[in-house]
């Protein structure tokens, strides 16, 4: 196993979590990892579905982002394993989890177009020059006079 190919320790991050890229092409999984870096989360890699299932064995992913076609199994023959390895629990808390993640979005998306067209151009007259005008408008008419 060459060293590009041995599994990547935690990159950046805090201990709170991991993100996994099983990807079996280095220069991929060298790219994938430089775009999330960004993210601020712990980073891992593998090259094959068993350092993937071996990294597994310590803790589960906030994500993981699996190349279809890896050289000892498909990405679904993965999750297989995945589901054989991780108790029940704890594929439930991943699941509820996800669903609390997407809850919140859904009331957010809901929020959001509930509050769209709440500010209307013609209930503010004044704001038609625009903010900056406004904003000198109101400097000049709350300034006091010299006499």
């Amino acid at each position: 196993m060459s060293e590009a190919e041995k599994p990547m320790a935690v990159k950046n991050g805090d201990g709170r979590g991991f993100i996994l890229i099983v990807e079996d092409d280095p220069a991929t999984n060298s790219l994938e990892a430089r775009r999330l870096e960004p993210l601020g989360i712990g980073l891992r890699s593998a090259y094959t579905a068993a350092q993937a299932l071996e990294i597994l064995k310590a803790g589960l992913p906030e994500l993981m982002l699996v190349d279809y076609c890896l050289p000892d199994m498909s990405a679904l023959e993965l999750l297989e394993e995945l589901k054989k390895t991780v108790s029940k629990r704890q594929q439930s808390k991943v699941v509820a989890d996800a669903l609390r993640r997407e809850l919140k979005r859904i009331r957010l998306e809901k929020s959001l177009k509930a509050s769209f067209g709440a500010w209307r151009d013609e209930d503010h007259p004044e704001l038609k020059e625009g903010t900056e005008a406004y904003v000198r408008r109101m400097r000049k008419s709350t300034r006091l006079k010299r006499p």
